[in-house]
């Protein structure tokens, strides 16, 4: 629980310079919430052509994933290298930005930690059985909770990308060893708030315009909490920091 404490204080305590690094972000989710979806579904009557729609559809999905992506991880970086560098907004904080390298290192870690843990659930759900209902829903939970906190243990390689530091991935998985239950913990409570956002989401749309921003606003917390929690294990496991819980 220490770290995820002190990865919520580290942004609860940095609120305005949060703001100050992280509103692209936050402006990307925003500009989501208000979205017609109405606007993305083909009008049959006005002879709205299915392959054009699809094409379309495509394209400002792709870009809307393009920006997002680029956008987050130049925060990632900023977020780093303002907690463990002191860098404040204005002093060149994206400043030869490695986004490529953070962007491939992602995959890679996504690619390690969700590949073995799909093919296990698989076969646990194969042996359930389709007809399990609830029990294949938490089943899948708890995989998908296991391959959350398998990347996390490999991504200590991102900060010190961030910051100009050399990491491999079984260096990440050493360092992280001692804490796991820590990293597993802080997860769940990272899931507990996403779950939170998901929900306002279904209730919102399409009346509940308040309920799509609060929406916006906590999946803004948790990019910076996830953020958060790699720059504390960084700071922690690696440079020695103290924690703040």
């Amino acid at each position: 629980m220490r770290i995820f404490i002190h990865s919520w204080r580290q942004v609860m305590g940095n609120l305005s310079i949060a703001m100050q690094i992280s509103w692209p972000v936050l402006a990307v989710l925003l500009v989501g919430a208000f979205l017609p979806q109405d606007e993305f579904v083909p009008n049959i009557e006005a002879g709205t052509s299915a392959a054009g729609f699809g094409a379309t559809v495509f394209f400002i999905a792709f870009a809307a994933l393009f920006i997002y992506i680029t956008v987050t991880i130049a925060v990632a970086i900023a977020w780093h290298r303002f907690v463990l560098l002191g860098i404040s907004p204005g002093q060149g904080l994206v400043r030869n930005a490695p986004i490529w390298g953070y962007f491939w290192r992602s995959i890679v870690i996504g690619l390690i930690a969700a590949l073995p843990v799909a093919i296990v659930q698989s076969v646990v759900l194969s042996v359930v059985g389709a007809a399990a209902g609830m029990l294949s829903v938490i089943i899948v939970l708890v995989f998908s909770v296991v391959a959350i906190t398998l990347a996390v243990r490999l991504s200590l390689v991102l900060p010190a990308l961030a910051i100009g530091k050399s990491m491999t991935l079984g260096e990440s998985w050493g360092r992280t060893a001692p804490v796991w239950g820590d990293i597993l913990i802080a997860m769940l409570c990272v899931i507990a708030i996403q779950s939170v956002s998901l929900v306002l989401r279904q209730i919102g749309f399409p009346a509940g315009v308040p309920l799509q921003i609060i929406g916006a606003l906590l999946d803004w917390v948790i990019t910076l909490l996830s953020l958060s929690v790699l720059t504390t294990l960084y700071g922690h496991l690696v440079e020695g920091r103290a924690l703040n819980a």
